[in-house]
């Protein structure tokens, strides 16, 4: 079975990888919807991630204390060493805003210097920022060591929605955060000016 729409022409497992990858990224979007933790949708991101692209290696990295901090973090069965904290591609992804499809780190002029990751033996990797209006919060990155690993275009379109969906939840969080603070804040303030006017 072939479909033809807008000239490009879509053979039955295009369809159906399409269809599996609007599938789960629905299924972040209603995950916003309840009353889901940062933490526990930071883990779903990367279980649909794990699920669809297969990588070794997988994390989401998120600004803590002005640094880039790996909040949560995942390995195919069996592997122990986590994703190392790269400044190269943190430095790219999240300084210049960008999503990086890498096929291999050790060619790739823009990762030259990435000391971390070439030690760590990471051959390719696709890596999305978490993008608010305001700028990015972090990022998130999968990676293989095997270099027949071959992350795609796609790969790297469904990790950008992932990434938004995510980023979306964060700062939607970020800014309840900000206004229950503020609210506490203003009774406090409110109280105090009555304790001042009673004395």
């Amino acid at each position: 079975i072939r479909m033809v729409r807008y000239g490009f022409e879509y053979g039955r497992e295009e369809l159906e990888r399409a269809t599996q990858r609007l599938a789960m990224v629905n299924e972040v979007h209603e995950a916003l919807s309840r009353s889901v933790e940062g933490d526990e949708l930071l883990e779903l991101v990367l279980d649909r991630a794990f699920a669809s692209l297969r990588p070794q290696h997988g994390a989401i990295f998120l600004e803590r204390d002005g640094e880039m901090k790996c909040v949560v973090a995942r390995n195919e069965p069996g592997l122990t060493d986590d994703f190392p904290e790269s400044s190269s591609l943190v430095a790219e992804v999240v300084g210049k805003g960008l999503a990086a499809l890498v096929t291999d780190v050790a060619s790739d002029e823009r990762f030259a210097d990435a000391d971390s990751m070439l030690g760590a033996g990471v051959r390719t990797l696709v890596a999305a920022p978490l993008m608010t209006p305001d700028g990015p919060l972090g990022m998130i990155v999968l990676s293989s060591t095997y270099l027949d690993h071959q992350f795609s275009e796609n790969d790297l379109q469904l990790l950008v929605l992932l990434a938004s969906a995510a980023a979306m939840h964060i700062r939607s969080v970020g800014l309840a955060e900000e206004a229950a603070e503020r609210r506490r804040w203003e009774r406090e303030v409110a109280l105090a000016r009555y304790i001042q006017v009673a004395l």
